[in-house]
């Protein structure tokens, strides 16, 4: 293991201190298990986009701007539309 220091919010800080004495456990075993839990949360949340993708392929949309590349601004911002 490598030892850190970490600055926490007061109310975390003693968050952290009632469970670990609820638990039995030290404050660094019981912050060790909260961060294990909150980072394999975020490592399974998929950033790529590719459900979005996914969810417009089966929208099949097929009609569109005919402009939508002179124009992207526009759609994407609203800024005025070219000419």
């Amino acid at each position: 293991m490598i030892r850190t220091q970490v600055y926490l919010d007061e109310n975390i800080y003693k968050d952290l201190i009632s469970l670990a004495k609820r638990g039995k456990i030290s404050m660094a075993k019981i912050t060790r298990e909260i961060l294990y839990e909150g980072l394999k949360k975020r490592k399974n949340i998929d950033l790529s986009g590719k459900h979005v993708l996914k969810k417009l392929l089966e929208m099949q949309i097929t009609e569109g701007p005919k402009d939508l590349s002179s124009n992207i601004n526009h759609y994407l911002y609203g800024a005025n539309k070219k000419n």
